[in-house]
């Protein structure tokens, strides 16, 4: 029997930041980058990821002005919050960000008054479920 590609709609923790495109199915731009279905030539699963660089510690549009610190093994602090969705809400977001500023300030990774501008940020910063 041979595989059928269905047509899902776009979901998962940025789905609310993608925008689709009129009369373009399963086409959406991000902050005026276009994104498109594509085939890579089997009828195999794939998941495609992309490479993000984030300097500093941003929540949504809210800039915390802190540097985005990265682990010895390379993970920045950002990856390693949004590692713990899908939250529930604001307060889950703001507590696992709490929980992980707070290891990399005991691991000396960043300092205690930057991890308290981060997690004001995260606590302070528009949520969209």
């Amino acid at each position: 029997m041979r595989a059928v590609r269905q047509r899902r709609p776009l979901r998962g923790p940025a789905a609310p930041s993608f925008d689709p495109v009129p009369r373009k199915p399963l086409h959406h731009t991000l902050n005026g980058v276009g994104f498109a279905p594509f085939a890579e030539g089997t009828e195999d699963p794939v998941h495609v990821c992309f490479r993000r660089s984030e300097p500093r510690v941003i929540f949504g549009t809210s800039d915390s002005g802190v540097a985005d610190p990265a682990r010895d093994d390379g993970v920045p602090l950002l990856d390693e919050i949004r590692a713990g969705a899908l939250f529930g809400g604001r307060s889950a977001l703001a507590a696992r960000g709490r929980a992980t500023v707070s290891a990399r300030v005991s691991a000396g990774l960043l300092g205690g008054a930057d991890g308290d501008r981060a997690v004001r940020t995260a606590r302070n910063a528009s949520y969209a479920p």
